[in-house]
């Protein structure tokens, strides 16, 4: 990957994660970002760093998801608490079924009472979201199963917070490319008849 590429990289795929209407995979990480204006950059050496990683896109999404879609370019290529990230991230994504099956043990006996909102609340799972116990691939992947997100969208009365982290479900699991009759099953396995 070349520095521009992954400044366009960077540039899209922050876009993707911020943006409602822009979407990586639909525009094929276009944008209308110009050569010309790139190289007046003062901060083009920050995308040097970035296209010498072992996977800029996989690094720019891990960090990403993980931080809403914000995070500055020097930040991200200079404070190695970014690559913790992706080390993170990509164990996750090597061991996801595992995750998968653990995180859902942690949702108790009731599927539908674990993605329930009460009162406006946060249900159950994304209480687990948010205190780390269970992973987002988890909560897209069960999305991506029952299509829960609109329901919370609806249902969930503090939208500054949830907001963020809804677009980020949205836009992360285009990105998760599972086989979801896996993932049914060990669903179905966990909570069939119950």
């Amino acid at each position: 990957m070349n520095v521009f590429e992954a400044y366009e990289k960077y540039v899209s795929l922050k876009l993707h994660f911020t943006k409602e209407d822009y979407n990586y995979l639909k525009y094929g990480g276009k944008t209308n970002l110009k050569i010309e204006s790139f190289e007046k950059r003062s901060d083009k050496y920050h995308f040097q760093k970035l296209a010498k990683k072992e996977n800029p896109m996989e690094f720019l999404i891990a960090n990403f998801v993980a931080n809403n879609g914000s995070v500055w370019i020097g930040e991200l290529v200079n404070d190695s608490k970014y690559d913790d990230v992706y080390i993170e991230w990509k164990k996750r994504k090597e061991s996801l079924k595992y995750t998968f099956s653990k995180d859902i043990n942690l949702l108790g006996d009731n599927f539908d009472e674990a993605l329930k909102v009460k009162g406006g609340q946060y249900p159950l799972a994304l209480q687990l979201l948010f205190a780390r116990k269970i992973s987002i691939e988890t909560i897209c992947i069960i999305d991506a199963l029952v299509n829960f997100l609109p329901y919370w969208d609806e249902k969930i009365l503090d939208i500054y917070l949830f907001k963020d982290y809804s677009l980020i479900i949205r836009k992360y699991k285009a990105f998760l490319n599972v086989n979801g009759d896996v993932y049914r099953k060990i669903l179905m396995d966990k909570f069939d008849g119950k």
